[in-house]
């Protein structure tokens, strides 16, 4: 059955539903051309019911036939065919309407809960179908948030965590990069769930295997900037930096992406949040990157050279000189959070020359040259209380009497246990690491693809975001 004879070299939907239905094993299916034939059929064929034989005895039986008696998607099992029922579920999704769409959603949710995984993946590229079938029922049934499901569920059920070394290294356990990463990242972040996919985010990415789940030089990047904008938006700046690097540190040969140039930006930006300085990238990143990035984006150059000189009047008069470019990119509001962080650095500086201080001094000394933006003595207390409780700063707070005068003060204490900033940058020391192993996989994927012209030149979403 496995050799159709076809009519002008085009299989018929019956011809091919009869060879899905003849192969009850993953294995023959492994080796049959059931996926060949199911590429070439037209996504009206894939969304249509199956003929029936001419004749008036077949004819009759047909009337007395429910509709689903020759439906692809009621006659399957989506255990065992899971590869052909992605298809035909797939395509009749893309042809939703308001009267049918809620109904189909369920039946792919369902399909997807119990689909046998090995089946799925043989689709390699055309498991994209899903993507492309849940966003069009989020758009008939106007509402965004329903792709969030099946994409993690995808994601979960595709790529269990690794047992290799990289994996038992990561806090969130390792695994593998799938076609859905990216498309559930950005769905997140239009949707505004920023926490949604955070127990995906948090395990490393330690495998990038094309062959088996379809994926790109595209989709590691893009999963990894989306990434690292959702950890921006819950203010997990040290993962963001970790996400950054990886796009940045991506081996691509033929050409500098729009969507590397404008990570740099962010990591600028939430590499001085994080740490107070700009992180330093691994050795092998290209210094084209930085290069053309400081050409084309002077601005956030300048801005960094101000942070770095320790003037809190300065840095504020860059940010109000390019407001205009960091509105456009979307960014004026990490750029503004860097005036707090500033502070935050002088308090940390200040952590070296005294053993106390009062509270009131330590505003005047953090304060001095912040004239159009001074932080009031409440602000300073609750940024130190920050500090403290994210280990920023190894200190407390007390109340002293001074000639009958309450007076907070502030006790700095040596670092007894590594800082957070130590934890951190062993954090991205082990991710660098992880994906250094799937580096030479990537860069075979660079060699033999490259990048496509429109993603080179544009990033989507770009112009959406808006970082508050």
């Amino acid at each position: 059955m496995d050799d159709i004879q076809m009519v002008n070299n085009t299989p018929t939907l019956d011809e091919v539903f009869g060879l899905i239905l003849s192969i009850d094993n993953t294995d023959t299916l492994r080796t049959s051309t059931v996926r060949a034939h199911l590429d070439v059929l037209t996504e009206e064929q894939l969304a249509s019911v199956l003929q029936t034989n001419s004749g008036s005895d077949s004819q009759q039986s047909q009337s007395q036939q429910s509709p689903e008696t020759n439906d692809p998607i009621h006659i399957l099992d989506p255990l065992t065919h899971s590869l052909g029922y992605l298809y035909f579920i797939t395509a009749r999704c893309r042809k939703a309407t308001q009267q049918n769409a809620l109904s189909l959603y369920h039946m792919l949710c369902q399909f997807i809960d119990v689909a046998d995984m090995e089946q799925v993946v043989l689709a390699g590229s055309q498991m994209s179908r899903i993507i492309v079938a849940v966003n069009h029922l989020a758009q008939v049934l106007k509402n965004d948030l329903i792709p969030l499901q099946p994409l993690s569920t995808l994601i979960t059920r595709l790529s269990p965590s690794t047992n290799n070394d990289a994996a038992i290294n990561s806090p969130g356990g390792g695994t593998a990069l799938t076609i859905f990463h990216a498309a559930l990242a950005k769905q997140c972040i239009l949707t505004k769930m920023y926490q949604y996919p955070m127990p995906i985010l948090n395990r490393d990415i330690v495998q990038v295997d094309p062959k088996m789940y379809g994926t790109t030089i595209e989709h590691y990047l893009e999963y990894h900037y989306y990434g690292a904008i959702l950890y921006i938006g819950n203010k997990e700046y040290e993962k963001a930096v970790e996400f950054l690097t990886l796009v940045i540190s991506a081996p691509v040969q033929k050409a500098v992406s729009a969507i590397q140039l404008e990570a740099y930006k962010r990591y600028i930006l939430v590499s001085l949040i994080a740490y107070g300085h700009l992180y330093a990238l691994p050795k092998y990143v290209s210094v084209v990157i930085e290069k053309t990035c400081k050409k084309q984006y002077g601005a956030y150059f300048a801005l960094m050279e101000a942070f770095d000189g320790d003037d809190i009047e300065k840095l504020t008069t860059m940010i109000q000189k390019h407001q205009q470019t960091f509105e456009a990119d979307g960014l004026v509001g990490l750029a503004k959070q860097l005036i707090q962080a500033s502070y935050r650095k002088k308090i940390k500086m200040l952590t070296n020359i005294y053993y106390k201080i009062k509270l009131d001094d330590l505003g005047r000394q953090i304060s001095a040259d912040a004239s159009s933006s001074p932080l009031t003595k409440d602000q300073i207390e609750h940024l130190l209380i920050d500090m403290i409780g994210k280990n920023y700063i190894n200190a407390n707070l007390s109340i002293v009497m001074e000639q009958g005068v309450p007076v907070k003060m502030i006790q700095f204490h040596e670092e007894t246990t590594p800082s957070v900033a130590l934890g951190s940058n062993h954090r991205l020391e082990q991710a660098i690491t992880n994906i250094a192993r799937a580096n030479d996989q990537l860069a075979v994927m660079d060699k033999n693809e490259g990048l496509n012209g429109d993603f080179q030149s544009k990033v989507s979403l770009n112009k959406k975001i808006k970082i508050k």
